[in-house]
């Protein structure tokens, strides 16, 4: 600890920018313009949970909670005071869409504005440090604060480390923003990175990886398409892309996606059965400033990536204090959007210090089809890695991201021969066998496994999705290829 306590007392902050107006849950719905085909409820607030008070993002687990990391310290911790911010566990126990407990995991973390579970416990976010608790004894609270990595950069609180997704291979990957400077000291060597980038991290080796230079101001949102390409937010022009490394023009084309506007904050494409079908395929994001919305836009293929196309407003809301800073599929297809309700919206707009950021407010809001009906969401602890195995064929991209991670935690022996097992069940003329395939393959290479004659009959694929996904692989695997460079030449043409 430090003691901080010759720190002179600092000045008033000058509050001379409005505030939006502070609503209620109750009231705040009421301000929300709700596409006709869908209806809107509270999973969780402040009122009966006050411990979600400033949520930032939220990730399900295996037994089918929803975790969420809050920060009341947030933009920074005052002189004399000491970090508290939490990670809480929800979880709704009759099913009826709305949490019912609460836990909390950890209440000492500092800003953790992202996380992700994995190696028996979980990955947070605590600026400068990526740390990683876990709870020996079974009692959902974490036993554990080990620092895992430190060195990142602290210069622009709102977005430093975050992100936390594991790529379909089994890194996990994370993200930081413009003005960080970063140097991490590894077992591999110094790793530095500045001005925004991406971090692949190997937990099994301790090899991270800086990748993905793109300058991006304050970004947020990240996952993958059902092929594994890796789409993630530009902010300010808003900016869908596949990390690229090399400037444009003179190397590649300018990366397309989502179109130019401010403040996008949370993106998922649509894959639940319970959501009309005229969506399936598309995308819905977050937009939180200079409107607030949640967003419907149609995902679409073009000669050098994707570009999107907006349709309409899922949510609309007319009260400037709704913030929605993450969104995510649950595992019964219900769509939970994360919402930091605050009057006091902008980093550097208002004073750090100014007394009106709401630091006890925090909603959770799930979003069902009117029309569509959820569907029983697996229960992936306690079912056989057999059972598990087949849920990778799943159309859900929640349900197959989640198999893959409970596999990873399973006896290593029964979990590759499950999953070798349900890759030769599959059909020759199954429309979705190479998808099915690249899921397959992308599973064996987190458990560590090669098997290289997946890749070699992925990258022979008609569809060229499936010669991407095998070429992505590819660098990873090269070393069990003697034949390599043919393989990349023929998928190419």
């Amino acid at each position: 600890q430090v003691d901080d306590s010759n720190v002179p007392q600092l000045p008033a902050a000058l509050e001379t920018r409005g505030a939006n107006n502070w609503l209620p849950a109750s009231e705040e719905q009421k301000a929300f313009k709700v596409d006709p085909r869908f209806e809107v409820n509270l999973f969780a607030g402040e009122e009966e949970f006050p411990e979600i008070a400033n949520p930032i993002q939220v990730r399900w687990d295996t037994r089918g909670r929803l975790w969420v990391c809050t920060s009341q310290a947030y933009p920074h911790i005052y002189p004399g005071f000491e970090p508290h911010d939490r990670l809480v566990i929800l979880e709704d126990v009759d099913g009826d869409g709305k949490a019912d407990t609460s836990k909390v995991f950890a209440d000492d973390l500092h800003v953790p504005l992202s996380f992700e579970f994995g190696d028996g416990g979980v990955y947070v976010s605590e600026q400068p440090n990526l740390t990683f608790l876990k709870d020996v004894d079974g009692d959902d609270r974490a036993d554990v604060h080990e620092v895992v990595l430190s060195g990142f950069g602290t210069e622009d609180s709102h977005h430093a480390l975050h992100d936390f997704i594991w790529t379909p291979d089994g890194a996990l990957l994370f993200r930081e923003s413009i003005f960080h400077h970063s140097q991490i000291e590894t077992p591999h060597g110094p790793v530095r990175q500045q001005n925004s980038g991406w971090f692949r991290y190997e937990p099994k080796i301790h090899r991270l990886t800086a990748m993905g230079t793109y300058p991006s101001t304050n970004p947020w949102g990240v996952t993958f398409d059902p092929w594994g390409n890796h789409v993630a937010s530009h902010p300010i022009f808003a900016e869908a892309f596949h990390s690229l490394d090399p400037p444009y023009p003179q190397q590649h084309a300018r990366p397309q996606g989502l179109q130019a506007y401010s403040g996008t904050c949370g993106q998922a494409f649509v894959d639940s059965p319970g959501f009309p079908e005229e969506l399936q395929g598309g995308f819905i994001k977050a937009r939180y400033k200079p409107t607030n919305r949640i967003e419907i836009h149609r995902w679409i293929e073009n000669d050098f990536g994707f570009n999107e196309q907006y349709i309409s407003d899922l949510i609309f809301s007319t009260n400037l204090s709704f913030i929605p800073v993450d969104l995510h599929f649950g595992p019964r297809g219900d769509l939970f959007v994360v919402d930091w309700y605050n009057p006091v919206k902008g980093h550097a707009q208002y004073s750090l210090r100014d007394s009106r950021r709401d630091r006890e407010s925090g909603r959770i809001w799930r979003v069902t089809a009117k029309q569509g009906k959820v569907s029983e969401a697996p229960q992936l602890s306690k079912l056989s890695e057999k059972k598990i195995a087949e849920l990778l064929g799943h159309r859900e991209f929640r349900v197959r991201y989640l198999a893959t991670r409970e596999l990873a935690h399973r006896d290593h022996t029964l979990a590759t021969q499950a999953v070798n097992d349900w890759i030769e069940s599959l059909r020759d003329d199954d429309p979705e066998r190479a998808r099915s395939l690249a899921e397959g393959m992308a599973c064996l290479s987190t458990l560590g496994v090669v098997k290289p004659e997946l890749l070699v009959e992925l990258a022979s694929d008609t569809n060229h999705h499936a010669r991407a996904a095998a070429i992505r692989q590819l660098r990873y695997w090269h070393n069990s290829l003697p034949d390599r460079h043919e393989i990349l030449l023929n998928a190419a043409t």
